[in-house]
């Protein structure tokens, strides 16, 4: 949507040819407001059934009813459903008409004012703007940008922000001749800004500077301030895109897969760990075990059954006893009644 001029302002924008004679200039929406320059604005279409809006300029588009926007010159018109991006400069077109897809039913449509990705390379200029579009309440941004002014180079990082509450913008660079121009809906004014719908793109005047070129790092920071009148936002809130360099339009999808691709977010500081005191730990005394005395087991009682089995053995074996002592008698008498009748004999 901008063109950035020997480095430090934006060009207002060239008027093309008017595809849709409906859309008269009373009734075209320029945010850009072509006689005094550049500005950043957003605004909630309330359609009814066969009624259109008018409007010009690179805008990012949201609604939870289904609608159609065309653009086009002279040549040619194209026509898209639920864009969620649109940038007609790039195909030489200028005017978009949006409308509800039912052309019996209303629909809501938001538009806000972007700052687009441009990645051009030609014998008279080299740029590389990353257009980046937030809606987050709070987050912190950092990139290294250069510009030189004779060489018609310039590597940046733009930012547009918007939320249903009011924000403050705060830009701060290492090097001060690389200041930031921030934009809202009623002027420009540089570092910082306040309000619903801002933007911001570094810039180097040499006029003041008496320098063709810088090359520092800077950081943005966006604020929401929850004290300010709510706004109505139909655009989906905590989200942050990049939109894609040199196309006409681009579906909510297809932003979201291009803006993979980058991360400018810096992450807050984590918090200094405070040490917790601790607590010298007690010692438990411990109970010197007892010896548990040991129970003196008593003898299994026997069974009937085992008590007869062991009386019957013992029976037996004094039988047997007897029994032997009895023979060994027996024999030690008979023993000595042949030692008797030897004797006799030999006395004979």
């Amino acid at each position: 949507m901008f063109l950035l001029l020997v480095g430090h302002c934006f060009s207002k924008a060239i008027l093309k040819s008017n595809p849709f004679s409906e859309c008269t200039d009373d009734k075209i929406w320029d945010p850009m407001n072509i006689e005094e320059g550049v500005g950043i604005d957003t605004k909630i279409f309330s359609l009814g059934p066969n009624e259109f809006a008018c409007m010009r300029g690179s805008f990012a588009l949201e609604s939870k009813d289904k609608f159609i926007a065309y653009t086009g010159n002279e040549s040619s018109r194209l026509q898209f459903s639920n864009p969620f991006y649109l940038n007609p400069q790039t195909q030489d077109m200028d005017i978009i008409k949006l409308t509800c897809a039912d052309n019996t039913a209303s629909c809501k449509i938001q538009a806000a004012t972007v700052l687009e990705t441009i990645f051009r390379k030609t014998e008279h200029e080299n740029s590389h703007m990353i257009g980046l579009f937030t809606t987050r309440s709070h987050v912190k941004f950092g990139y290294e940008g250069e510009i030189k002014i004779d060489d018609n180079y310039n590597n940046l990082l733009t930012i547009v922000t918007l939320g249903s509450y009011k924000r403050t913008l705060k830009y701060k660079a290492d090097d001060p001749d690389l200041t930031g121009m921030t934009f809202n809906q009623t002027e420009s004014q540089p570092n910082e800004n306040y309000g619903y719908c801002l933007g911001l793109q570094p810039s180097l005047d040499p006029t003041e500077t008496h320098k063709t070129q810088v090359k520092a790092k800077y950081n943005v920071t966006i604020d929401e301030d929850k004290s300010s009148d709510e706004r109505e936002c139909l655009i989906e809130l905590e989200k942050t895109y990049v939109f894609p360099n040199d196309v006409v339009a681009a579906s909510k999808e297809e932003v979201e897969e291009n803006s993979k691709k980058y991360n400018f977010e810096i992450a807050p500081p984590s918090p200094t760990p405070q040490q917790t005191p601790q607590q010298t730990p007690q010692q438990t005394p411990q109970q010197t075990p007892q010896e548990t005395p040991k129970q003196t087991q008593k003898p299994p009682k026997l069974s009937k059954f085992t008590l007869i089995i062991i009386i019957s053995i013992s029976c037996a074996l004094v039988l047997l006893i007897v029994i032997f002592v009895i023979y060994v008698i027996i024999q030690r008498r008979k023993d000595v009644t042949k030692s008797d009748a030897s004797i006799a004999q030999q006395l004979i």
